[in-house]
């Protein structure tokens, strides 16, 4: 199932970490770095040797493109952003390490990774790509981008410029990039016919009532083992809010389906319930006692999620004989929007009579293109305000290509809304 992680931190110069070491570590490498004592003018080379650790899987450089050619030799590359820096405790580089659905294959996940890259990039940084197969069902993506931009100095050379760009270290930019990358993530998964969803918000903003784990790395340490144990407690407490109320797991559930099947739902449950297991200390008899009782546990409050009143029938049987649900919340939500829209649909207040032609002038087009946005300014609100959803309006600007300008014909010649496509519980029911 496609889950959203995202963690953003900071190569720290303070913390003795340097940009050629994780960019070695990133591309499974083996890279150079070379420093030069300011006193004594003596050059030191220190080499990170990652070429025999395996997992990756697609490695590429991508930047700006009137960018020189030393930017694509990494070793250059993150040597230039190391020398850069002056000082003792400053930031190399930003790291961006970031989950990749199961769903997309490794064609489809380049595919998502370099859309994520192109906003980067266009922002002025250049950013070292790496995709990790590491970890069975655990795809993910190293993104490491350099904090400075390029600037031609008064030599005509390229290099970084002598200042920062302070924007990307703000919170802004991280909260941006969180919410940035779930969209263009959803936008693949959909163009891939996926259903599964990920969300960059938390459980809080979600409204679901379970703490969240914290990361803990994969290196094996005191540190990640007080992590570890951090993480049991909260799934004890999370296996006790579930316990009180078993349908958390429809909820969690919905964040990234917006169907699932029974067997998805004991599985959610399942995994909830197991995190908090410790069989440390029990042997034999008390192992199998434990064991029964566990599974008597999960058998029963499973079998209060299938009778809640927050679970509804989708279809008995979809076109791969499978029997679908949702939370009955999703299900109200979609047919009070469905009632919206068809309501909207049934009226027909500015039909203008257009004809194709009449699309070729150009002023008109202009006016056109102005009323299009007025009139989905317009009903979007009515819908947000009839639904409790919010939308977001893509301003397309002339010239229209074919696909736009049916389109826009459509929309001013006819109903006041016009539905492209149904609710999947809909389609699923017709099936």
């Amino acid at each position: 199932m496609a889950h959203y992680s995202l963690h953003v931190s900071e190569v720290q110069r303070g913390k003795g970490q340097n940009a050629v070491a994780s960019a070695a570590y990133n591309a499974r490498d083996k890279l150079e770095l070379t420093v030069v004592d300011k006193k004594t003018g003596v050059t030191t080379t220190l080499t990170f040797d990652y070429s025999a650790k395996p997992g990756l899987v697609y490695s590429k450089i991508y930047a700006p493109d009137d960018a020189p050619l030393w930017v694509y030799d990494r070793e250059v590359l993150w040597n230039k952003a190391e020398d850069a820096e002056r000082r003792r405790n400053s930031q190399t580089a930003r790291k961006i390490m970031v989950a990749l659905p199961n769903e997309l294959n490794l064609e489809q996940q380049i595919a998502l990774v370099e859309e994520i890259v192109e906003e980067l990039v266009g922002m002025g940084m250049i950013v070292d790509s790496n995709i990790h197969h590491d970890k069975e069902g655990n795809p993910h993506v190293h993104l490491m981008a350099t904090t400075r931009e390029l600037a031609e100095n008064r030599y005509g050379e390229i290099g970084f410029k002598l200042t920062k760009n302070r924007d990307w270290s703000r919170r802004a930019f991280i909260n941006w990039t969180r919410m940035r990358i779930a969209e263009i993530t959803n936008e693949h998964l959909a163009q891939h016919g996926f259903n599964e969803r990920v969300s960059h918000l938390s459980y809080k903003d979600l409204g679901i009532d379970l703490i969240p784990g914290v990361h803990e790395g994969p290196a094996r340490s005191i540190k990640n083992a007080e992590l570890s144990e951090i993480n049991r407690q909260i799934a004890l407490e999370n296996a006790q809010k579930i316990e009180e109320n078993p349908s958390i797991i429809l909820d969690k559930l919905a964040v990234n389906k917006p169907v699932f099947t029974k067997e998805e739902i004991a599985r959610e449950l399942e995994k909830a319930l197991s995190a908090a297991i410790d069989l440390s200390g029990l042997t034999g008899d008390d192992i199998e006692a434990f064991n029964s009782e566990h599974t008597q546990r999960y058998q029963l409050l499973l079998d209060k999620i299938m009778i809640s009143s927050e679970l509804s029938l989708v279809t008995d049987k979809d076109l791969k004989d499978r029997t679908l649900y949702t939370t009955t919340k999703r299900l109200e939500l979609e047919e009070r929007f469905i009632s919206g829209v068809e309501e909207l649909h049934n009226r027909h207040n500015h039909s203008l009579g257009l004809v194709d032609s009449d699309l070729d002038k150009l002023s008109f087009k202009e006016k056109i293109v102005e009323k299009v946005r007025d009139t989905a300014v317009a009903f979007t609100m009515e819908l947000e305000e009839r639904t409790g959803l919010k939308f977001k309006l893509i301003d397309k600007k002339p010239p229209l290509s074919e696909e736009q300008r049916r389109a826009v014909l459509n929309i001013l010649k006819g109903s006041d809304i016009s539905a492209l496509q149904r609710p999947l519980w809909k389609k699923t029911q017709k099936c």
